[in-house]
């Protein structure tokens, strides 16, 4: 015997879900949020956000917690964590409902990578990391460009970043096609022009990948001279020429071996 719900019990499940609906608004008031914009010393930056109840608290604690304040011990827990990936002995377990909402409550990472947008990449996993963990800024070639230039200064300045990583990686299709002649590059869509010359200005500041024969040598010769140029290109901003100069940031290169799983860093 199946009973059926009659019309009390669905009135009170009308009147939970109302219930429910009235406990959480649809966002918090961005005044209260003290956050200095990147952008503009006038504005800031709007946030919305959702209220924590006291039953996830531990876990906003467990997510905000106390981590590495100088950026060398933020690489050490790179290493850490891609060595644990390598090995197959990743240590990030399913979040829990109240990990989940505790997410909500904002974000502090120590870590931003610059990756490439490919989908052989993915970053948390190799780092063994969690959500939260990283801030991710990816395209074609991990370009340093105004877009990823505008992210990575809002990790800076609102984020409190420690680390910042240029990865490229092994078989990267955008440093490989950056590599074709002038006149094929030409024929494909604009913005891919655009981001293939960016790449190829970079590499052409290294005459010996031209001279190499072996493929996998030259592909990864090719793919390292391209993130050290965008490394460079990133230390020219003020913002995080500034952040390194006074020792709140460090930026360092990295090399993801797809094959193996390692992430050699420059």
């Amino acid at each position: 015997f199946v009973p059926t719900m009659g019309s009390a019990t669905r009135a009170t499940k009308r009147q939970k879900q109302q219930h429910l609906q009235e406990k959480i608004p649809a966002s918090c008031d961005p005044a209260e949020e003290d956050t200095p914009s990147v952008f503009s010393s006038d504005e800031e930056i709007p946030t919305i956000c959702i209220p924590i109840e006291e039953e996830v608290q531990a876990a906003v604690n467990n997510v905000n917690g106390e981590k590495p304040s100088r950026p060398d011990d933020v690489l050490a827990e790179l290493r850490a964590g891609n060595k644990r990936f390598v090995a197959g002995k990743s240590a990030i377990k399913p979040l829990s409902p109240s990990d989940k909402k505790a997410l909500t409550a904002g974000q502090t990472p120590t870590v931003a990578v610059l990756s490439c947008a490919d989908s052989r990449v993915p970053v948390e996993l190799v780092f063994d990391m969690g959500p939260g963990e990283i801030f991710v800024a990816r395209n074609a070639g991990n370009v340093y460009c105004p877009a990823t230039a505008a992210t990575l200064d809002y990790g800076v300045k609102n984020l409190g970043l420690k680390l910042i990583v240029v990865m490229g990686h092994q078989c990267c299709g955008a440093v490989n096609a950056a590599q074709l002649s002038a006149e094929q590059i030409a024929g494909l869509t604009p913005p891919l022009v655009d981001l293939l010359n960016g790449i190829k200005r970079g590499l052409s500041s290294n005459s010996v990948i031209a001279d190499i024969t072996d493929s996998k040598e030259k592909d990864q010769e090719a793919v390292i001279t391209n993130v050290k140029a965008q490394v460079a290109s990133m230390l020219d901003n003020p913002v995080i020429k500034e952040a390194t100069a006074e020792g709140m940031v460090k930026v360092v290169g990295a090399f993801y071996e797809i094959e193996t799983g390692v992430v050699h860093f420059l």
